[in-house]
């Protein structure tokens, strides 16, 4: 695990009067931001047992994650489909109370995904959900897995740079080196991208998750 503070030699060399508690800060929020736009990071969730009659299950994953998106869902093995509310309602009329083996997830919140149709009582007691899902670092997190810092650091400093820079009337702003910086984590975001989408740079974390009450 690195810690924010071993960002510090990548950031505050250009930013000399800027206080460490506020550089902490800007590092947590580039690190958030690069990790949910480039989903560098998409780990497997244990599988999740199924309840009779329950939509919704809350995502738990390891200390100082959060999730993201679902990256992907199956139940009881076939693929579930990502769906929109409105998609949900041209194939189920009734879907908020619509019964039987889930075929579609929503996501709901941060912290939650549902699944329909919800199940019953057949297929909860043999069917289980599996995901993968996209992971980034929780509001709490107090620094980043060793990897994504060892191969990501120039792109997360050049972000907190450029959100540091741009912060109006400090002794450390400076515009010009904003936008700099700015297009230097742009062009460091779309060569992660470029590699997620060729398979590359994904992590195999495990995570742990629990029903929702």
């Amino acid at each position: 695990m690195k810690l924010w503070a071993d960002f510090f030699d990548y950031v505050l060399p250009d930013l000399p009067a800027c206080p460490h508690e506020v550089a902490t800060a800007k590092i947590h929020k580039a690190c958030i931001d690069f990790m949910a736009a480039s989903s560098i990071m998409v780990a497997d969730h244990a599988p999740v047992n199924t309840v009779a009659g329950t939509p919704t299950y809350a995502f738990a994953p390891a200390t100082g994650l959060a999730v993201t998106q679902v990256h992907t869902g199956w139940f009881d093995g076939a693929e579930l489909e990502p769906a929109s509310e409105d998609k949900l309602r041209q194939v189920y009329p009734d879907w908020p109370t619509a019964e039987g083996a889930p075929r579609f997830i929503l996501s709901e919140t941060p912290l939650s995904f549902r699944v329909v149709p919800k199940p019953d009582a057949a297929s909860a007691g043999t069917g289980r959900i599996t995901l993968r899902v996209v992971l980034q670092p929780a509001r709490d997190a107090t620094g980043i897995d060793d990897w994504v810092f060892n191969k990501w650091v120039e792109a997360i400093a050049a972000k907190a740079k450029a959100d540091l820079m741009a912060m109006p009337a400090k002794p450390w702003t400076n515009p010009a080196m904003s936008v700099y910086y700015e297009s230097v984590y742009q062009r460091e975001l779309g060569d992660a991208v470029r590699e997620v989408n060729r398979g590359m740079g994904r992590a195999q974390t495990r995570v742990q998750m629990r029903p929702a009450a």
